[in-house]
């Protein structure tokens, strides 16, 4: 008899938990769409520690955030939830603006371990940022890729031909 009660009491505890656990989520959706930068930002970190499917949907429309900052939390969480729907818009934010960003899309990428990054994270691999470039290395290795140090100088050595050609032109 006890040992029921005991159920029925931990039964009910949790009916009444997960309504707020849902909340919170909507919650934090809501300041991820219409927060401040600090809200959004949080938001952005704290949807990628649970998985709730509204979670996602709402980081990928973190991508497009004014902030560089909301954009790769965004990228970051996406990464942890793993979830597949994240891989086209994260290959999209391989070209974002802010390497910041590149660097947390190209991560997310290898966490996510789609073959569809596959290519967009060899292009990222000529990216003009070494953060850039060392992540999405980690990426490709993350998913059985193998890069070898000779292919990595050769790579480096394009990148800063292609700096010094870019330089160059700016003089003409």
């Amino acid at each position: 008899m006890l040992r029921l009660s005991l159920i029925l009491c931990l039964m009910a505890v949790s009916a009444l938990v997960m309504p707020a656990a849902a909340d919170q989520v909507d919650d934090h959706i809501n300041d991820l769409l219409n927060g401040t930068l600090t809200d959004r930002s949080k938001s952005a970190i704290y949807l990628g520690n649970i998985y709730d499917e509204r979670a996602v949907d709402a980081l990928i429309g973190a991508l497009n955030d004014r902030s560089s900052i909301v954009r790769s939390n965004a990228a970051a969480s996406l990464g942890r939830l793993g979830d597949e729907r994240a891989v086209l818009p994260l290959i999209e934010a391989l070209k974002d603006q802010d390497s910041f960003v590149r660097s947390a899309a190209a991560k997310a990428l290898g966490e996510i371990g789609d073959e569809e990054a596959i290519d967009p994270l060899i292009n990222s691999l000529r990216d003009e940022n070494s953060r850039v470039r060392s992540t999405a290395t980690d990426a490709l290795e993350m998913m059985g890729q193998v890069i070898s140090e000779d292919w990595l100088k050769t790579l480096d050595d394009w990148v800063k031909e292609g700096a010094a050609f870019a330089r160059q032109g700016e003089h003409q």
